[in-house]
């Protein structure tokens, strides 16, 4: 009782934070792992991909698919499958995401970012990660993470206790260019066939 009472006041959060931050869907046919804005960067600067990202600067940002993400979090009670899984998600939603932001409209667009905790041997799909700063957005994320995982997953507490740094969220971000080279429709059958990450708890 008391979770579905969670999980209700979750969905309209959800609603309301995709309204308020004009959060996109990749592909109106098809479920991803992200949604995505493109919006004015206003972070600290940061190097990627031989390019500095600015404040000011425009950028894709990309914002995790929340009820994707419980349903993989529900799915087991050990960690290494549900990162591969996360990570397989990721990848399968990749070309898409590609195809998307190599249209003239996100030509301005410098690079994709986003905070997450799926960076574990996320570098393998073309991203970067860089830690975030401590404070109190670096605490709500990790606040938040945990708290949907409990929600979802019986064995959180469990999982938490063995794989706490799993849940250190950082920043993930990748310049536009690469991307659209490493995922986009001329490699299309590279990325495939690519080997999901197979050390992403080291």
């Amino acid at each position: 009782m008391k979770n579905r009472i969670y999980r209700s006041i979750w969905c309209g959060w959800e609603k309301l934070f995709h309204i308020a931050f004009r959060l996109k869907e990749i592909s109106p046919d098809q479920e991803y792992l992200f949604y995505y804005a493109k919006r004015r960067y206003l972070g600290r600067r940061f190097e990627v991909d031989g390019i500095t990202v600015k404040p000011f600067d425009k950028v894709i940002e990309l914002h995790i698919n929340n009820d994707r993400i419980s349903e993989i979090l529900s799915s087991d009670k050990d960690m290494m499958p549900i990162v591969l899984r996360l990570l397989k998600e990721a990848h399968r939603s990749f070309p898409a995401l590609a195809e998307l932001v190599s249209r003239p409209e996100f030509d301005d667009a410098v690079a994709l970012y986003g905070i997450t905790f799926i960076h574990r041997g996320i570098s393998r799909l073309g991203f970067s990660n860089y830690p975030m700063r401590p404070g109190l957005p670096k605490w709500i994320t990790k606040w938040h993470l945990r708290n949907v995982f409990r929600m979802v997953n019986p064995h959180a507490d469990e999982i938490l206790s063995n794989h706490a740094q799993v849940f250190e969220p950082k920043i993930v971000a990748v310049s536009r260019q690469h991307f659209v080279a490493l995922h986009g429709i001329q490699s299309k059958s590279n990325s495939a066939s690519a080997p999901v990450a197979d050390q992403c708890l080291t």
